[in-house]
């Protein structure tokens, strides 16, 4: 499976110089070349390759990691379609790359930085960088091999002439063989000619694939047969942490093949192990061992298995544990007798502390139900009063909370019927007269989703359903309610509604209204919320058929409005204003620049290497807008240069040069402007039907509140209650 990660790879050739071959030997006054070619390709983060004008550092180091540039040079690098790209290490000068860093025959480490993101790992050179070792060759000890030329032996004892043939020596030894193209060459046991060894080359360069016991290699590395490491095998980090991110390992896969019956074709099934940091930039920084899967070119993703720096496992979402092992002791808990730790185990109620339902029990302190109770027989004691009279069908007193409570589940829990013909009589009246401001006049509950705890209804044409009116005197507290609805357990509405209501206003109507709040001089409502996780204020359009249906309608009888539609759309016909602090205790107004089109923009800032910069557009902001068709660029210079101007304009980013071949390295700030994503056409689009009044505009302004009935006179005394209810 590939793996694409942004890098860079070193094209290695075999350095020869080893084979002393008269014929190939360096003419004395033939210069070693001082730059080193180089092949690589860039990706960036999620794996695609770059493409454009890129700027490159190059560096050279000691050490695969830490440590300062021994030599380093910058060099603006053209990427083909798919990344790739070759360039000359020491170009950038007339005299290449010293010849000293190589001198000392130690390790040299290539750094790769492209502009504007971290160094990748660094790369270990190979045999021909030390090639520039070489020059030192055509000198010893800084003079010329003719200077150390022996004078000429006496005649009769003549050497051989230095055009003799040396290639069939016993010191030069003629090479030849019968190897086959793309194997990579073994000397035989003879020592003089060449053969295939069980290597194989396919390609060259930087994507050239060696196979081991096969022709064919499917990556860099392919080995046919059992691999024994004496050794640590270690796949590397892919880069080197800074404050701002952290590196994974390079994975460890493990791949299998199955068939699949639907697509008729075999799916490469992919496991990889890799190490992943965890707490960077903090004291305490460290690693996980994650695994991750993925089939056939798919990326693996996280399984949610992993294995912690102290050895401890997080298990994926719905691990399950087989239930296994002996349960070694039972303890007996609160008002139970018996258990044990072996052996058949028993537990017993203990009877003096739990009662016996099929048996009569005495409760000696206070009890408290706090659900429905329900008696078949008669209910007696000292506090509670129920009888029926001809002035009430049923009246409570109590000096607790409630004077009448009645719970249903299936039908009315309380139900007060008037069919007297004259106006002001009472179906039910709940008459609160305590001065604590916490009880309650009349409660109803019902714990079933589709019954009702209290119901008013008008058949008389001009009455009141349910009709509540706090008429507080002046002394008492302020905190009392003509109707107070409350929604304690979160229970279900009808129709489907998953929200509990405390007050529930609906109507059938096409101008009728659910719920309505008047006002002569306070507030019509006031609605508060003491929660700091859920909405203090919902609304809901449950029209479907068009995206400009009202959700709220915000307007004045003076002409000002503001209308939220169904799709999203806030639309006002005034300014558009925040309020914003200024010098000490003043405030002023600021205004929301508006156009005819819907646009949104992006700032950046960046800085040109050798007269070119490539902008990658945020791929968040990228997502929002349209990018792909049309977006504009503005740019301001932060120094002096001869302007700027943008070119190569693609839906990832675009190029910023400097006019007339420039070549500086000024920084400069620049604006994107682009449609939003879904708004390209839309413009100036015609509000004129949002911007008509609604239906409640049609109503009277003056609503005349109802004249309150006169509080009935309690025929009984009310002694002072408490307002434990209030807690509810």
């Amino acid at each position: 499976m590939s793996r694409h990660v942004m890098g860079a790879r070193l094209c290695v050739a075999l350095l020869l110089c080893a084979l002393p071959l008269a014929a190939q030997q360096t003419p004395a006054n033939l210069t070693v070349p001082t730059m080193i070619n180089f092949s690589g390709v860039l990706t960036d983060a999620a794996g695609k390759p770059l493409n454009g004008l890129v700027g490159l550092t190059f560096s050279l180091y000691t050490e695969q990691q830490g440590g300062s540039p021994l030599w380093l040079e910058t060099q603006s690098v053209q990427l083909n379609g798919s990344g790739h790209y070759t360039v000359m290490l020491g170009s950038t000068t007339s005299q290449g790359l010293p010849t000293e860093l190589f001198s000392s025959g130690q390790a040299r480490w290539l750094s790769i930085k492209a502009e504007g993101q971290a160094e990748q790992p660094r790369v270990l050179l190979l045999s021909v960088p030390y090639a520039l070792k070489a020059g030192d060759a055509q000198t010893v000890g800084g003079l010329p091999p003719s200077a150390f030329v022996l004078a000429a032996p006496p005649s009769g004892n003549a050497v051989e002439s230095a055009g003799t043939n040396l290639s069939g020596s016993s010191d030069n030894p003629a090479v030849g063989g019968s190897g086959t193209t793309d194997f990579i060459p073994l000397w035989t046991p003879n020592g003089t000619t060449l053969g295939n060894s069980v290597f194989f080359q396919l390609g060259s360069g930087s994507s050239a694939k060696v196979g081991l016991n096969l022709t064919n290699p499917l990556a860099t590395l392919d080995v046919n047969g059992m691999t024994l490491i004496r050794g640590t095998l270690e796949p590397i980090t892919t880069g080197i942490a800074t404050a701002t991110k952290g590196f994974n390992s390079h994975p460890l896969d493990l791949e299998a093949s199955s068939f699949s019956s639907s697509t008729h074709k075999a799916v490469m099934q992919h496991f990889e192990w890799q190490s992943e940091p965890t707490g960077n930039n903090t004291n305490n920084p460290g690693a996980t061992l994650n695994l991750l899967f993925g089939q056939d070119n798919n990326a693996p993703a996280e399984t949610g298995l992993k294995l912690s720096n102290k050895g401890v496992f997080t298990f994926a979402a719905g691990q399950t544990f087989p239930g296994t092992g002996d349960i070694t002791a039972v303890n007996a808990g609160t008002d139970l007798t018996g258990g044990g730790t072996s052996g058949s185990v028993t537990l017993n109620l203990d009877t003096t502390k739990v009662p016996q339902l099929a048996s009569a029990n005495t409760f000696t302190a206070a009890q408290t139900i706090n659900n429905n109770l329900t008696v078949s027989e008669i209910v007696s004691g000292a506090q509670g009063v129920f009888e029926g009279s001809a002035t009430e069908g049923v009246y409570g007193q109590t000096t607790g909370n409630v004077g009448v409570l009645g719970v249903s589940d299936v039908s009315r829990a309380v139900e007060g019927d008037d069919f007297a013909a004259s106006n002001g009589a009472l179906a039910v009246f709940g008459d609160e007269l305590g001065s604590s401001g916490s009880t309650i006049g009349v409660l109803g509950q019902t714990f079933s989703p589709t019954s009702i705890a209290v119901e008013g209804a008008d058949f008389g044409g001009g009455g009141y359903g349910v009709f509540g009116y706090e008429n507080r005197p002046d002394n008492l507290p302020a905190n009392a309610a003509g109707v107070l609805g409350e929604d304690v357990e979160g229970s279900s509405l009808a129709v489907g509604l998953d929200y509990g209501a405390g007050v529930w206003g609906d109507t059938g109507d096409s101008i009728g209204l659910g719920m309505l709040a008047t006002a002569d001089s306070g507030n019509a409502m006031a609605v508060f919320n003491n929660s700091t996780n859920s909405t203090t204020m919902f609304i809901t359009n449950f029209e479907e058929s068009s995206g400009s249906a009202f959700i709220l309608d915000i307007s004045s009888f003076f002409g000002g409005f503001c209308n939220f539609l169904a799709n999203g759309t806030l639309s006002c016909n005034g300014a558009l204003t925040e309020v914003v602090p200024a010098e000490a205790d003043k405030k002023v107004q600021v205004y929301s620049v508006q156009a005819p089109e819907n646009w949104f923009e992006d700032f950046g800032s960046a800085q040109l290497a050798a007269g070119v910069a490539r902008i990658q557009i945020e791929n968040t902001f990228a997502q929002t807008v349209n990018v792909a068709s049309d977006y504009h660029v503005f740019l301001t210079p932060k120094g002096d240069c001869k302007g700027l101007y943008v070119t190569n304009e693609t839906a990832s980013g675009f190029e910023v040069r400097e006019l007339s071949g420039g070549r500086s390295s000024v920084a400069f700030d620049y604006r994107i402007v682009a449609h939003r994503k879904g708004y390209e056409t839309l413009r100036l689009a015609d509000a004129t039907e949002i911007s008509k009044l609604p239906v409640i505009k049609r109503m009277n302004k003056s609503v005349q509140r109802p004249a309150p009935p006169q509080p009935k006179a309690p025929t009984r005394q009310i002694a002072q209650r408490s307002p434990a209810i209030a807690s509810k």
